[in-house]
């Protein structure tokens, strides 16, 4: 770590030349017990290097079950139809952002686990964690932890947020009964935006649903929202029980006019429902999708905005 590579450092460099005996003897003491403390030890290991975030805070998520993978499809999605990207494009500093991730993500391909493979595996990988080291004492010396406490370095080149999760896990070893607490920074050349997490957004729903508006669009098929919401989510059982119901006279069993009118204004009512609910989904896929392709991503806050005051 930087604070073990500073005292072998002072220790080594210095020397005699500004060191005195005693000094260097305390200096490599103190060195001593930051190697030899396993707490520390712990510490690195729970902050490797290369980590990924998303996959790491999370035990047993694989990547394309993680936040990278939905900001790919995203993109994916604005190279296929461009026409929101053109659109951002007119503005000099959104031009440069998008050409700035443009050029971070390269080529998407096909396939999410093989771009991840060749390229965002390293692009979201952690640099390294500065971590708050303990100098004194060892977690066994209970006398000095009565008398003085726990003597650590504090690293200002992260937030207090990791601080905190830090000095958590250390007081967790030296103060029983203290929790640690969780809480992410990112060192990575892209990063994740920091939200409000919401568990249950359906990304392959939102990206699925941007995808068939702008097919529809684009093949002025006239598909009503309802429909495209059926398409988007891939439920055809849905889509038929939502289509109107037609008068047949072909067994005894048909639906009489008023059962079949009753049949099909209930329809109208769940068509209707769907459409507005496409609608909306549509507005937030629109907006994480402009945030995606400028290096935001998943950023959405406006179409939170929205929604929190519609509830009031």
């Amino acid at each position: 770590s930087k604070a073990q590579g500073w005292y072998i450092g002072r220790i080594t460099s210095e020397g005699d030349s500004v060191a005195q005996d005693h000094e260097r003897q305390i200096l490599q003491s103190m060195h001593d017990q930051i190697v030899g403390n396993p707490i520390n030890v712990k510490m690195q290991k729970r902050y490797p290097r290369d980590l990924h975030k998303e996959i790491w805070a999370h035990d047993g998520v694989k990547p394309d079950q993680t936040l990278y993978r939905w900001w790919w499809e995203f993109l994916r999605a604005s190279q296929d139809f461009p026409l929101v990207r053109r659109e951002l494009s007119q503005d000099q500093a959104k031009s440069k952002a998008i050409k700035k991730i443009e050029k971070q993500f390269g080529k998407l391909g096909e396939n999410f686990n093989e771009w991840w493979e060749e390229r965002g595996s390293h692009l979201f990988s952690e640099r390294g964690v500065p971590l708050v080291t303990v100098l004194m004492p060892m977690p066994n010396n209970t006398a000095f932890k009565e008398l003085n406490g726990v003597v650590v370095m504090i690293p200002l080149t992260i937030n207090r947020q990791l601080i905190q999760e830090q000095l958590d896990y250390i007081l967790d070893n030296y103060h029983p009964g203290n929790e640690l607490k969780r809480h992410a920074a990112s060192t990575a050349a892209v990063g994740i935006f920091p939200r409000v997490t919401h568990p249950n957004t359906r990304y392959d729903v939102l990206v699925s649903l941007w995808r068939e508006r702008q097919l529809s669009l684009k093949n002025k098929d006239k598909r009503p929202w309802w429909e495209i919401y059926c398409d988007a989510a891939c439920d055809l059982k849905l889509k038929q029980k939502l289509m109107p119901t037609k008068r047949q006279t072909s067994t005894k069993k048909d639906k009489s006019p008023d059962e079949v009118k009753s049949d099909n204004s209930e329809k109208a009512a769940q068509r209707l429902k769907y459409s507005r609910k496409a609608e909306v989904l549509y507005q937030q896929a629109d907006e994480l999708l402009r945030n995606a392709i400028q290096g935001d991503f998943p950023r959405d806050d406006a179409f939170q905005a929205r929604k929190r005051g519609n509830r009031t």
